[in-house]
């Protein structure tokens, strides 16, 4: 997921499929990775990014992962590292019926 390109949707193909009612109907986990100024040290934390369209990598990185990060942000900003990069890992897609 991670070689898609930014303004393409994710392929549904890409998702894995499942009857388990998620609070969203896409959902992509991400791996951030925080630099630690003091060490040099790279920290790994992962988050999940939700939506109900289908989405493509801009509108998650862009939009939604920001809004995540602000809301709720990681540990790792919380004690002041930095976020150097984000990777797409993989993605959920939920098929169980909304309510």
């Amino acid at each position: 997921m991670k070689y898609l390109p930014r303004d393409r949707t994710i392929p549904e193909h890409m998702m894995i499929d499942t009857i388990a009612p998620w609070e969203h109907e896409y959902n992509v986990l991400y791996e951030l990775r925080y630099l630690d100024r003091s060490t040099g040290r790279i920290e790994k934390e992962h988050v999940w990014v939700s939506t109900d369209e289908p989405p493509t990598r801009a509108d998650l990185e862009d939009v939604e992962l920001p809004r995540l990060l602000a809301d709720s942000p990681p540990e790792s900003e919380k004690v002041g590292r930095e976020l150097v990069s984000y990777v797409p890992l993989y993605g959920v897609h939920s098929l169980a019926p909304r309510r």
